[in-house]
């Protein structure tokens, strides 16, 4: 509308600057009818109305036709006049019905910003939980299952860490997906999980580099290739992006970058040339394709860009092998669910799925999602495997429950009496072997998912595999398992020391190809629990003094971080025994003082706690027996 004013063509504020104008100074809030009212009376704009006739100007509040009123009109006609922009009703009833109410003033209504957009994807996602409550990707809807009579008195689902690995996964995946979902923000999506046993329940992150894994759950696997067609280039693939991944995560010269490109084009030809070619992102590869193209070029000029190579070019292949690797998974998953576990394809599979599960937690919780744990525990429940088929499927199922993902859903499923009847039969060793890896993923010290009760039969039967155990990665799965249940029951120790543990570990260590580094920290730590019980006497009788010795200076070129943690594992555990006259006569015996005083000379910094360790220990020595030699 215009105004009629002597020529004024201007057109009046827009409605939201007449909002604005209506709004309160104290409250910044927008004021009602009544408070607009009561801020200008009623007599006061009748004045205001008379001389807006005369002057011929126009008003915020008040229309022409106020303006071209009656001075003599009464206060009612006046009122019913007014207009006030959105407002249609009856403005004299407004104000009786105000005059009528019990309180004298409205109390304004707090102003709130509008929700950001991660919040609304948060409620949003809230509302779609709150509505399918009994899925939740159909791995965490049921509560833990009560484990049936037979391993009643045995196994007691621990509910607390359970409920606690639940909220963490409802809070990561609700962050996750709206960051997934946000245009502002770079996926990354990743879950911390704990090892299997090697650090003695120590965390480490093992987190994707680039994580591209998106909500797979729409994706539409009818048409993709078979696993059968697939198997020969997912080898090769496989085998190439472990390459990479050793390349990119060495340090990068001339000589590295070129074996870098070489084995970057053979990984993109064996794409292009793969029966799943329409399934992988396009402008992934086509980005990362000219991108090793024009580096090659470069290099054949003689030109090496570092800063590309080791910047912007490692993200963009690390990002390319996870997203074609979520697709493999894609595709194991699907024969896993039609295989029964009796062709020669199967162990093959699950060979594939722990190669590629072994890239990242990404990698595994896209199995997971995909019901790869379903599938096993189908075969194993349903089916009597083969023993090499048996073996995978149980290693399967350790890969997997690295995540607290994968433990939830196979406690969900009932596979935890499948893991602990596996582990207890004597009928196959090798097998017992991996069911003990699954049962280290379950008592990790960090998030221990189940508790053990009677653990009387399982450490004898884990004492049993170690005696029969003839690498190093067998090896480690039965004593991490050993160290962990003992860890959840106090009478733990006493029954390993009992089965005469100790002398049977040193058995062990001493046999050929079992002396790696992990095995290491697993039999110091399990020394250190029984020196932690004053078995002194027995454990200098059953010649563990040796072992500690030789601990203190081990080195390794790759692990030094587990190297350190042995040595000061070490250095507490020898610490207790020269507490006692017996421990210390025998560290004297095994010339444990040229040995400290070696370790001392090549590290001697003295406010380093394993040094102090080491440093009491050789001064106990010479207190003793300096003193009685010059007597």
């Amino acid at each position: 509308m215009l105004s009629t004013s002597l020529g004024n063509i201007s057109a009046p504020p827009k409605p939201q600057r007449r909002i604005a104008r209506l709004r309160s100074g104290a409250n910044d809030c927008a004021a009602s009818l009544p408070q607009l009212l009561e801020r200008n009376s009623i007599a006061e704009m009748m004045n205001n109305s008379l001389s807006d006739k005369y002057n011929s100007s126009s008003t915020t509040l008040c229309s022409s036709v106020h303006a071209e009123s009656c001075p003599t009109d009464t206060e009612d006609a006046i009122i019913r006049n007014i207009k006030l922009p959105g407002f249609r009703g009856n403005i004299s009833r407004a104000l009786s019905q105000k005059s009528n109410s019990p309180s004298g003033c409205r109390t304004p209504t707090p102003k709130t910003a509008p929700p950001s957009y991660e919040q609304f994807q948060v409620l949003r996602r809230n509302s779609m939980k709150s509505s399918v409550q009994p899925q939740r990707n159909g791995i965490l809807s049921p509560a833990p299952p009560v484990p049936t009579s037979s391993r009643a008195n045995t196994i007691t689902v621990n509910g607390a860490h359970v409920q606690q690995a639940m909220n963490r996964i409802d809070m990561s995946t609700d962050s996750a997906n709206t960051i997934l979902r946000s245009p502002y923000s770079t996926r990354s999506d990743s879950i911390t999980s704990v090892d299997s046993g090697q650090c003695s329940g120590d965390q480490i992150e093992r987190r994707s580099n680039c994580s591209t894994r998106q909500e797979s759950k729409d994706d539409d696997d009818t048409g993709m290739p078979s696993y059968a067609r697939m198997a020969s280039t997912m080898d090769h693939v496989l085998r190439t992006s472990s390459a990479l991944y050793t390349l990119l995560s060495s340090a990068l010269d001339p000589a590295t970058c070129r074996d870098l490109l070489a084995k970057s084009s053979v990984f993109i030809q064996l794409l292009e040339s793969s029966p799943c070619t329409n399934y992988l992102p396009k402008t992934e590869m086509a980005r990362l394709k000219m991108n090793v193209q024009e580096l090659q070029k470069n290099r054949d000029k003689g030109i090496i860009d570092m800063n590309n190579m080791t910047n912007f070019f490692a993200i963009l292949l690390r990002k390319s092998i996870e997203s074609v690797l979520l697709v493999f998974v894609r595709i194991i998953s699907k024969n896993l669910c039609e295989s029964n576990g009796k062709d020669r394809l199967t162990p093959i599979c699950l060979e594939h799925l722990i190669h590629i599960c072994l890239f990242g937690d990404e990698l595994c919780i896209e199995a997971i999602q995909k019901g790869c744990i379903s599938s096993v525990i189908r075969i194993m429940k349903n089916d009597q495997p083969q023993e090499n088929t048996l073996r995978f499927l149980l290693r399967t199922l350790a890969v997997l429950c690295g995540v607290s993902k994968g433990a939830l859903a196979l406690l969900t499923q009932g596979g935890l009496d499948l893991v602990i009847d596996r582990l207890l039969s004597i009928s196959s060793s090798i097998c017992s072997v991996e069911a003990a890896g699954i049962l280290t993923q379950l008592t990790n010290p960090q998030s221990a998912f189940i508790r053990l009760n009677h653990v009387e039969p399982i450490i004898s039967r884990l004492l049993d595999l170690i005696d029969q155990c003839k690498s190093g990665d067998s090896l480690l799965l039965a004593t991490a398992a050993l160290n962990n249940v003992t860890l959840q029951n106090p009478n733990g120790v006493d029954i390993m020391y009992r089965n005469n543990s100790i002398r049977r570990l040193i058995s062990a260590y001493n046999r050929e190809n079992c002396a790696t580094v992990f095995v290491q920290e697993q039999i110091v730590t399990a020394f250190s629990r029984l020196a932690a019980r004053h078995l002194d006497h027995q454990m200098v009788d059953q010649n563990a003094i040796p072992v500690l010795l030789e601990f203190l200076s081990l080195t390794h070129p790759i692990h030094a971080d587990y190297c350190r943690r042995i040595r000061y594992k070490a250095a507490v555990c020898i610490g207790t025994l020269a507490n006692s006259e017996i421990g210390l006569k025998a560290l004297y015996g095994n010339n444990a003082y040229a040995i400290l005083s070696n370790v001392l000379y090549d590290d001697n910094n003295s406010s380093n706690p394993f040094n102090m360790i080491c440093n009491n220990i050789r001064t106990k020595l010479e207190s003793k027996y300096q003193s009685e030699s010059a007597v």
